[in-house]
């Protein structure tokens, strides 16, 4: 497997971050069972706001915010000029 020139610092990429941030959220998934206490202690009207469907509208905008922060365009990684906007 090749890596991408300047792997190292991959961490600048917004696409990665967009991904880190997404295997955090599903990590917290994975282990809710350990984060159950803290849900016991939100106050159940605050509970009953929280729409049943969240987790399919997080998954979806996670999965378009990851193009398109993969196809922005990172001048600040490049060494180039900002574009000049007409």
């Amino acid at each position: 497997m090749k890596l991408i020139d300047d792997w190292k610092q991959a961490w600048k990429l917004k696409s990665v971050q967009v991904g880190a941030a997404s295997a955090f959220f599903y990590a917290l998934i994975l282990l809710s069972e350990q984060f159950l206490s803290v849900w016991n202690v939100i106050p159940q009207e605050l509970k009953n706001k929280i729409p049943e469907s969240i987790g399919e509208w997080v998954g979806m905008f996670v999965g378009v915010a990851m193009v398109l922060a993969r196809l922005k365009k990172q001048p600040e990684l490049h060494g180039e000029d900002h574009e000049k906007t007409d």
